[in-house]
């Protein structure tokens, strides 16, 4: 066969493989469309429900954007600290849910004082705790009663609320330094304090993070 002949062959073969290339190549281009997509859909939905907490103390909210943030699984490789997708992304969530849980703490809550399981009438009745207002004929000691019944229960209602902001609190830093430990290193330790510092409102909480990254990092290449 001539070279004249084998022109028009050549040609397409070179289309061909150009065509494929150029697909490829767009083929990835959509990828990171849809990874940096699905990262902002991420992070807006988890801020939605951190809102939600912060609008009605429901704890739910919490867990269901704690999971959403463990479960995401974000490219460690972006090159662009703190872009869509990124590594720092993903720290920065469980920093921000910290935040929304430091804000509902009460601070140096004793957790050693907790409420009655039932209230105990007034000593002049003679009635074993936990009875029935009704059954005390006196009003002023019937209504002295029903008053430390509902101060016992409003402590119950802020003692189990603390106690669930306690567990999730716990939750949130063992995730968070399992994801440390699993895709930084000890040359990250610098950048990765700065996002502590960045994003941490409480100084005392920031500092306590960075001495835990620091401990961890320790051990890691």
């Amino acid at each position: 066969m001539s070279f004249q002949r084998l022109v028009p062959v050549i040609v397409a073969i070179i289309a061909l493989g150009t065509g494929a290339a150029g697909d490829a190549s767009c083929a990835n281009a959509k990828g990171r469309r849809k990874s940096k997509g699905k990262s902002m859909e991420i992070r807006n939905e988890v801020n939605e429900l951190l809102r939600r907490f912060d609008r009605t103390d429901e704890v739910e909210a919490l867990n269901i954007a704690l999971e959403l943030i463990e479960s995401t699984e974000l490219d460690s490789s972006t090159p662009k600290m703190g872009g869509p997708g990124s590594r720092t992304e993903k720290v920065r969530l469980f920093l921000s849910l910290l935040n929304h849980i430091d804000a509902k703490v009460v601070p140096g809550f004793d957790f050693k004082n907790p409420p009655s399981i039932s209230t105990a009438p007034p000593d002049e009745v003679q009635l074993p705790a936990g009875v029935d207002p009704e059954a005390i004929k006196d009003p002023r000691l019937r209504a002295q009663y029903e008053k430390e019944i509902a101060a016992n229960q409003h402590k119950l209602k802020i003692y189990s609320y603390q106690m669930d902001l306690q567990e999730k609190d716990r939750a949130c830093v063992e995730l968070l330094e399992t994801y440390i430990s699993e895709h930084y290193s000890r040359s990250s330790e610098k950048a990765l304090h700065a996002l502590i510092d960045e994003t941490i409102t409480s100084k005392a909480r920031a500092s306590q993070l960075k001495g835990r990254a620091s401990a961890l990092l320790a051990h890691l290449r």
